[in-house]
C-alpha cells in the first residue's frame, strides 16, 4: 500500500466541480467541536486582510496633517491675543490712551477657518483610519497549537502555531499533517484526506513546513478531527455587513432618558417662581429708574466768564464798527458773481486722507479762531494757496464765502482766491490791527491796547473761554453706601475721556448739545457692573456709557451694590 503523503500516478477524480483550477470560497467557517459541544466559530473573510492598505495611511496622513494645521493656527491666534494684551497694556499704561481708542491686530477669517475645519477634517480622516485598520487587520488565518494567540488550543496539533486554514493569493486553502485525519464532502461526495494527496487534489504547502494544503472549492465540506477535538470546515458566501443606525436605545433607556427630563424641568419651573434675593446684583437698569430722566441741575467746576458790560465797553457799543487792516484788497469768492452769498466748494479728487485719527484729535482739540497757531497759519496759507482746491466731498468746484447760501458767490472777505493779499482793504487811516472787511473786531488803533472792543472803537476784548468744550459734570444721584464726592472724584479723571466722546460728534454736528444720563451699577468689587447712557445723542450716549463702565471704584463700605445716575452736560465753546 503507498504512502498517503505520495502522489500517484493516476488520481482519482471526487467529482466533476473539484478540480484544482477551479477558484476556491472566498469566505470560510471553521467551527471546533469538543463531543458534540461547539466551543468556537470563526469567519475568514477576505485573504487580503492582515495588514493595512494604502488608502488607510493616506487617511492616518491626511488626518494627522489637518490636525497638525489646526494646532499651528490655534498657536497663532494665541500669540495674536497675547500681542494685544500687551500692546493694549502699553496704550493705556504707558501712553496714557483711552483704552477705547486702541485698535487691536486682527487676523482673517482663513485662520479660524484653518484652525476649526482642519480640526474637524483631521479627526474625520483619523476616525475614518481607524475603521478601516480595525477591519483590515483581521487576521485570515484560523491557527491550532499551543503557542499564545492561536484561536483553538490543541496539544495535538502538528506544529505550535499550525495554519489550519491560511490564505492562497484570492482563495483560502486548508493545512493537515501528523496527527490531523478527516475527509471532504464536495457536492455530496466524501474523500479522505489522505486520499486527496494521493490522487493529487493536496500539494505540499509552500508556508508551512510538513504540512499538506488543499484548495477550499466552493459548496465544500472539510471534517477534521485531532485527538478529542473536532473541526467542520465549510466554504460559504461572505457574509454581508448589515447598516445599524447611529443612535439606537432601548424602551427602557429611552423611558429614563425621558423621565429625567421632566425631573429637570420641573425642578427649573420651580426654581423661577422662587423672589430673587434682593441683596444680589440688578442690572436691569431699566427696572430700577426709567432710561429717558435726566438732572435738571448742574454744578459748574469752572463757571464761564461774565458777560461784558455794555456800559464797561464804552458809550453802550454806538461808535460804529472796528476798522479795516492795512492790507490789500481781496476776496474769497468769485468776483464775476454779483451775490454775496454762496458757499465754497470742494470737489472729491479721491484722494487719500492726510491726516491720523491723533492728528484729527488733536486738531479738534486746538479747533477755534486762534486756537492753535499752526492750525491758524496753515488754514490762511490754505486759502491764499493758488493751487487746485485739496479732495473734498462735492462733485464740483465752486469759488465762494465758506459760509453762506448754496452756490457760487462774490465772497465778503478776502483769501487771496481774487485781488491781491490775503484781503482787508483799508485804504486811508485810521486803520485796524486785526478787522477785515465787515467783520471789524478791533477798533481804531495802531497797536494792542488803543481802542480795545468789539465793534466800537473803545473798550475792552472780553477774555476768551478755551476752545475745547469741557463737560460739566452734573451732582450724581446715588442708593448705596458710597459717597457722592467719591463717586465724583473718580469720574472727574475721565473727564477728557468723556469730552471726546462730544467733541467727535461736535465735528459733524455742529448745533449738538445737551444733557447725557448714565445709569451705571457699581459691584461690591468697585468695577462697574453694567452701564446705559441717554439723552442728547445715542452715539454720544454709548461713547459716554463705555467710558464709565471702565472706572475702577473704591469698594462700597458695606459691601452692596451701588445704583448711580450721573448728568453730563455739554455745550460748544462760547455757547
Amino acid at each position: 500500500m503507498s504512502s498517503p503523503f505520495q502522489p500517484v500516478s493516476s488520481p482519482l477524480p471526487l467529482a466533476p466541480s473539484t478540480t484544482l483550477d477551479e477558484p476556491g470560497a472566498r469566505a470560510v467557517e471553521v467551527a471546533a467541536m469538543l463531543g458534540d459541544s461547539v466551543v468556537g466559530v470563526k469567519h475568514c473573510m477576505d485573504p487580503r486582510s492582515g495588514k493595512l492598505t494604502p488608502t488607510t495611511w493616506a487617511m492616518f496622513a491626511a488626518g494627522a496633517a489637518c490636525l497638525v494645521s489646526s494646532a499651528i493656527a490655534f498657536k497663532l491666534s494665541v500669540d495674536e491675543a497675547a500681542y494685544n494684551r500687551g500692546k493694549l497694556d502699553y496704550h493705556v499704561n504707558v501712553a496714557k490712551k483711552p483704552a477705547y481708542s486702541y485698535r487691536p491686530k486682527t487676523h482673517g477669517p482663513g485662520l479660524e477657518v484653518l484652525m476649526f475645519g482642519g480640526l474637524g477634517l483631521g479627526l474625520t480622516g483619523l476616525t475614518m483610519g481607524l475603521a478601516r485598520s480595525r477591519r483590515e487587520r483581521r487576521s485570515p488565518f484560523y491557527r491550532v497549537g499551543t503557542a499564545p494567540g492561536v484561536e483553538q488550543p490543541l496539544a495535538s496539533a502538528p506544529s505550535a502555531d499550525f495554519p489550519l486554514v491560511a490564505p492562497s493569493g484570492d482563495d483560502f486553502v486548508f493545512n493537515f499533517g501528523p496527527g490531523i485525519d478527516g475527509e471532504m464532502t464536495v457536492d455530496g461526495a466524501t474523500m479522505p484526506l489522505a486520499d486527496l494527496y494521493a490522487s493529487g487534489r493536496a500539494r505540499p504547502s509552500a508556508t508551512t513546513a510538513g504540512a499538506i494544503e488543499v484548495p477550499i472549492p466552493a459548496n465544500a465540506r472539510i471534517r477534521a478531527r485531532s485527538g478529542n477535538t473536532t473541526f467542520l470546515v465549510s466554504a460559504v458566501a461572505r457574509p454581508r455587513e448589515q447598516p445599524m443606525p447611529l443612535f439606537a436605545f432601548e424602551n427602557r433607556a429611552m423611558a429614563y432618558f425621558a423621565g429625567s427630563l421632566a425631573a429637570h424641568i420641573a425642578v427649573w419651573g420651580l426654581m423661577q417662581t422662587v423672589t430673587p434675593d434682593g441683596s444680589g446684583l440688578n442690572i436691569e437698569l431699566g427696572a430700577i429708574e426709567t432710561a429717558a430722566t435726566s438732572g435738571s441741575t448742574t454744578e459748574n467746576d469752572e463757571p464761564p466768564p461774565p458777560p461784558p458790560d455794555d456800559q464797561e465797553a464804552g458809550n453802550n457799543g454806538s461808535e460804529g464798527q472796528g476798522a479795516k487792516m492795512a492790507l490789500d484788497e481781496g476776496e474769497a469768492g468769485d468776483p464775476k458773481e454779483k451775490h454775496e452769498g454762496g458757499k465754497m466748494r470742494v470737489a472729491n479728487l479721491n484722494k487719500e486722507p492726510a491726516l491720523a485719527r491723533e492728528q484729527a484729535i488733536e486738531a479738534a482739540r486746538n479747533a477755534g479762531f486762534l486756537g492753535s497757531t499752526s492750525a491758524l497759519s496753515g488754514g490762511i496759507a490754505a486759502l491764499a494757496s493758488q493751487a487746485d482746491y485739496a479732495s473734498g466731498f462735492d462733485n464740483v468746484s465752486i469759488a465762494g464765502p465758506i459760509f453762506g447760501a448754496d452756490g457760487a458767490g462774490h465772497g465778503n472777505f478776502g483769501g487771496g482766491l481774487s485781488g491781491f493779499g490775503m484781503g482787508g482793504g483799508c485804504t486811508q487811516e485810521p486803520c485796524g490791527i486785526i478787522g477785515t472787511s465787515r467783520y471789524g473786531t478791533i477798533g481804531t488803533g495802531t497797536k494792542a491796547g488803543d481802542g480795545w472792543g468789539p465793534g466800537n472803537s473803545h473798550g475792552r476784548l472780553p477774555s476768551r473761554v478755551a476752545s475745547v468744550p469741557t463737560p460739566v459734570l452734573g451732582p450724581p444721584r446715588t442708593s448705596g453706601d458710597l459717597d457722592k464726592e467719591i463717586i465724583r472724584r473718580y469720574v472727574k479723571r475721565y473727564v477728557n475721556q468723556v469730552g471726546y466722546c462730544y467733541e467727535k460728534e461736535l465735528l459733524a454736528k455742529p448745533g449738538l448739545a445737551g444733557t447725557v444720563s448714565v445709569q451705571f451699577l457699581i459691584a461690591p468689587d468697585g468695577t462697574v457692573q453694567s452701564a446705559n447712557g441717554s439723552g442728547m445723542d445715542d452715539e454720544v450716549s454709548r461713547c459716554v456709557a463705555t467710558v464709565v463702565k471702565q472706572i475702577k471704584f473704591p469698594r462700597p463700605t458695606n459691601g452692596g451694590a451701588v445704583q448711580v445716575n450721573y448728568p453730563f452736560n455739554f455745550h460748544a465753546t462760547g455757547r
